[in-house]
Parts: structure tokens; sequence; C-alpha cells
């Protein structure tokens, strides 16, 4: 039989492996060897994921008091985030990622060539570097007043790219205009995760689900003294028993 194993083969010795193949009558080679100790390693590191699964099915109430905590830390961090951008960048409007794509933008934009066709439609080539050597980019159709680019990333990202706000500059057009800036901005950022974090609905009313089963919590009963409750065992010293022990 093969020794007891440790949640890991790098205890195992390949010649042990080999000998109980053996004694069943399989002839392997080392190279079979090694790859069936990482195939054993990768089982029971999924026999633990399982198992960790399961404990948290067992109790459901433990998950959702996780979730509701992990929700809440996550909006104090937005919180201190919205915060620190106001005091950061009290002249600006927009949020700082969003800035800095749009003056990003912006400077590929002026790399750009274009060609006005009619009604706020513009047709327009990047000619900046290219990350590839030889790549060139294709002509592009922008509808201003649709707020639509055949190279979809307008519509994706709901911001303009850099053949809209091409189109934008030569038609004259505000680029606020190409997005919006209120949902964009620092000041929705803020009133957004400034809100009182209430996790519990307040205009609806919770029915009580009798068939969940909550487990029976253990309460000790309290030992009462002369000078209010008595303190619990005292614990012993390992010295003391390792003395006793000898």
């Amino acid at each position: 039989m093969l020794p007891t194993h440790t949640r890991s083969t790098d205890s195992l010795d390949g010649k042990a492996i080999r000998d109980f193949l053996k004694s069943h009558g399989y002839e392997v080679h080392n190279s079979a060897i090694s790859r069936m100790k990482i195939d054993i390693d990768d089982r029971l590191r999924g026999d633990v994921v399982e198992s960790y699964q399961k404990l948290q099915a067992a109790k459901p109430l433990n998950g959702f008091s996780l979730y509701f905590q992990k929700l809440s830390e996550l909006t104090s961090e937005k919180r201190q985030l919205a915060a620190n951008w106001a005091q950061k960048h009290p002249d600006s409007n927009l949020v700082p990622i969003r800035r800095a794509q749009l003056r990003d933008r912006t400077t590929a934009a002026s790399m750009c060539q274009f060609v006005p066709l009619m009604e706020g439609a513009y047709s327009v080539q990047h000619l900046g570097p290219q990350t590839e050597d030889g790549h060139i980019h294709t002509w592009r159709l922008v509808d201003l007043p649709g707020q639509e680019c055949t190279c979809g990333n307008w519509k994706d990202q709901a911001f303009p790219c850099i053949h809209a706000i091409c189109a934008a500059i030569q038609d004259g057009c505000r680029l606020e205009h190409l997005y919006d800036s209120v949902k964009m901005s620092i000041k929705h950022f803020i009133a957004t995760y400034t809100f009182r974090f209430r996790p519990w609905p307040k205009d609806v009313t919770l029915d009580t689900d009798t068939t969940l089963l909550v487990p029976v919590l253990q309460i000790e009963d309290e030992r009462l003294g002369k000078r209010g409750l008595k303190p619990g065992p005292k614990p012993k010293h390992k010295r003391r028993r390792a003395k006793n022990a000898l």
C-alpha cells in the first residue's frame, strides 16, 4: 500500500509508487510517475475546494453575512476614493479615469484625417503610430447626431472614440456633448457612494422562511458570584503541564 498522503506528493518517493503499481502488475516509466504525482495533487486540491463549498452551503447565514460585509467594505473604499478625488481635482468635473482617456484620445484624434460627408457625418482614418508593424487603420464612419461610430467603441464604452473626437472638433461640437457629462462627473460619483448604506429594504415586507433551519446556538449558563459574574476556567500553564508529564 502507498504511504498516507499528506495533501502533497512531495513526501512520496517515486520508488514507492513504482513498487505499488508493480505489485498490481503495472510497469511505468519515471516520466509517467511524475505526471501521476501532479494529477494526484490537482485532484486533492479539487476535493478541498469542493468540501469548502459544501461547508458554505451548510451555513447559508454565514455566506449571507460575508456577502454584505464585503459589499460594505467595497462601498467604504469607493466613498474614500470619491473624497480623495474631490480634494485632488476640485477644478475638474470629469472623473480622473475618463479625463485621462479624453486627454489621450484627443491627442490621438489630431493624427487623423477626415472627409466631411453630410448631416454631421464624417469619414475618419487614424494615421498615428500602430502597435503592429504594417497595420493600417480602416476608414470609420462617424454619425455625430446619432452618436455612433462603425468602430463600435463609442457605443460600447458610452464614451467617444478617437474618430468621434476628431469629427466633433472639425464640426465645432463641444466634447461634453459626446457623453453623459452628469453621470461621469465627480459630483455624481460622490453622491452615489456617500449615500447611507442600508442593505435592508424598508418599503417591502419580509416573509419568514420556515423551511430554513438555523443552527442552534448553545449559550453557557452565567455563573454569578459575590462580585458579579465568575470568570471562566484559568488556562493551565504549558510548562507546569510538561513537568507533570515527566
